[in-house]
């Protein structure tokens, strides 16, 4: 009986993985380009995260930031929601130090982007977006979206 249950979990984990994979491969087939994988494993990342697995998600993470090494640019497609995505991702892992400092990366670098702007109907649509909107109010009132379902909702681009 103990191998029947034992054969059982591990079709059930290979099962797990193979629809993680297809996932993965849908995403990658809509970007259809190796230099946006990061990208592809951000939203990896953002569905473990919101199915309560910061573990498989954090490996996402590391799966994107080996892609945006890879690629020719050298440079995460989106660097400010690659890095607030890591701040969720480490919250939910129980890392705040982590968190605090993903959060500051992706603060910088939103910083960086909106002071750039100078027409003012750009910049406030640049402000509207949802990310942006959920990394104010981290950054101003430490609310933080929870990890799961809703927190992918912040994302949207």
């Amino acid at each position: 009986a103990q191998s029947l249950k034992d054969r059982r979990q591990c079709v059930r984990s290979l099962k797990d993985k193979l629809d993680e994979l297809d996932k993965a491969a849908a995403l990658y087939g809509r970007y259809g380009r190796p230099a946006n994988a990061a990208e592809v494993f951000d939203e990896v990342a953002l569905t473990h995260l919101a199915a309560g697995r910061p573990e498989a998600a954090s490996e996402a993470l590391r799966h994107a930031e080996g892609a945006a090494r890879q690629s020719r640019r050298g440079t995460l497609p989106d660097p400010i929601v690659h890095h607030w995505i890591d701040a969720c991702v480490r919250r939910a892992g129980e890392d705040p130090d982590g968190a605090r400092r993903a959060l500051r990366c992706a603060a910088e670098t939103y910083s960086e982007r909106r002071d750039g702007l100078r027409d003012a109907d750009v910049r406030a649509s640049f402000e509207a977006l949802p990310v942006h909107r959920a990394l104010a109010a981290a950054l101003e009132n430490d609310r933080w979206p929870a990890a799961d379902a809703a927190c992918a909702v912040a994302f949207a681009r």
